[in-house]
């Protein structure tokens, strides 16, 4: 049996534009952070939200924590650092987040 989301899809959009974009935005730089912008430049809060949306959708889809680690390395990649482990704490704080968050 499918697991429906705990919210409706207008209701997760609105979450999202409310707060849902800046909490994980601020998870991925405080947690993530893999080309250590945070050490680098005092004002690039923003650097990873390009990958933001991508990775809610993931989430709201079901997506397993080796499924977001792997997304994660995906993007570096993109980003031209070399191949690492896939962060498999850092997708499980992502994904207790988004739980967490959305009653998913």
């Amino acid at each position: 049996m499918e697991r429906l989301p705990a919210m409706d899809l207008a209701e997760h959009e609105r979450w999202w534009r409310d707060r849902g974009a800046r909490e994980l935005r601020d998870l991925l730089y405080r947690d993530w952070d893999p080309i250590g912008m945070k050490d680098l430049a005092d004002d690039s809060a923003d650097e990873y939200d390009v990958y933001a949306g991508q990775l809610v959708r993931r989430l709201r889809a079901g997506s397993s924590d080796e499924e977001i680690a792997a997304l994660l390395e995906s993007f570096r990649l993109d980003m031209g650092l070399e191949p690492a482990d896939p962060p498999l704490d850092t997708a499980r704080r992502i994904r207790d987040w988004y739980r967490a968050a959305t009653g998913s």
